[in-house]
């Protein structure tokens, strides 16, 4: 499990980083790195002991991030 807790700190701060070097001349290439992401963290999530949610809680960020960058 501390395994996993690890694994959530780290892509946290990849979620961040993501988030502070969004702007619009990188918009496109960085929503397709999250997107990516997204695709194999839900992979990633059907082998992984999760039981707190730490790993879907960040694809749920991710999926913020993709979501409201479309919107706007």
């Amino acid at each position: 499990m501390a395994r996993v807790s690890q694994l959530a700190a780290n892509l946290e701060q990849v979620v961040e980083s993501l988030a502070e070097l969004l702007i619009p001349d990188s918009a496109t290439m960085l929503i397709g790195l999250a997107k990516y992401a997204i695709e194999r963290l839900e992979s990633a999530l059907e082998q992984i002991d999760d039981l707190n949610g730490e790993v879907d809680g960040i694809v749920q960020a991710l999926n913020m991030l993709v979501f409201s960058n479309i919107v706007n």
